[in-house]
């Protein structure tokens, strides 16, 4: 079964709503380490929009794509022009109405030259 949300009731007069991440399949990141480029593999079709954000590990983000709705198969990461170091691969829903973007997925990749 598939829950979507939690309400919370704080006091008798206020109530939170806490949403959960919805059903997301884990992609699989490959290679590790990785030169040039790096893929992840969706196994099940995307259910939303997703962004698709590599950062180093200072937090900055290096690169940006996006990741359509109904999306299934490899999605190619471009590792190209960064330095050797350490990165972070991380699966973000889009933000719509008044839900915030949510991390869904964060892996570790070393890029190597």
């Amino acid at each position: 079964f598939n829950i979507n949300q939690l309400t919370f009731s704080l006091t008798q007069a206020t109530e939170v709503e806490v949403p959960l991440k919805s059903h997301f399949p884990e992609p699989e990141l490959f290679p590790v380490p990785a030169s040039e480029r790096a893929f992840l593999h969706f196994k099940e079709s995307v259910e939303h929009p997703l962004r698709l954000v590599v950062t180093d590990v200072l937090g900055r983000d290096v690169r940006e794509d996006a990741v359509d709705a109904g999306f299934i198969g490899r999605k190619m990461v471009s590792l190209t022009g960064l330095p050797a170091g350490l990165y972070f691969v991380r699966v973000i829903s889009k933000s719509h109405g008044d839900r915030a973007d949510q991390v869904l997925f964060t892996r570790k990749i070393p890029v190597i030259r």
